[in-house]
């Protein structure tokens, strides 16, 4: 299994910590991601993405969806990169990232941002 970490920064101000599994020979991976206390109290988001590429070997896209506590349609769409990690880590990636939801009068929790998350060795 491919554990990442790493932060993310939103057009919305709202940073956070992001946690990323993949499973070996998976094109799907679990994510979760905890807010600065500062930006939303409460329980972290997670989710599954649908993988396509091999993420840390080459260019992936990636796409998810999820279900607010209001029941509105949150997607989520990213880019993945991989990145140098110089001596700091055995791997990185860095990305952009867009979040949508399917109803007008509902605002999505975040905007557009970027991510860089790296792998350490266990």
């Amino acid at each position: 299994m491919a554990k990442w970490s790493g932060k993310l920064i939103d057009s919305t101000g709202a940073t956070g910590t992001v946690d990323l599994e993949v499973k070996d020979g998976e094109s799907a991976a679990t994510w979760r991601l905890q807010l600065a206390s500062r930006d939303e109290a409460g329980e972290p988001m997670e989710g599954r993405l649908e993988l396509d590429g091999d993420i840390g070997k080459s260019d992936v896209r990636a796409k998810g969806e999820e279900e607010l506590p209001d029941g509105t349609r949150m997607v989520w769409q990213l880019s993945l990169s991989p990145a140098p990690a110089g001596s700091y880590a055995d791997a990185a990636i860095t990305g952009a990232y867009e979040v949508s939801v399917d109803a007008d009068e509902s605002a999505a929790p975040l905007g557009r941002g970027v991510l860089v998350l790296w792998q350490f060795a266990e």
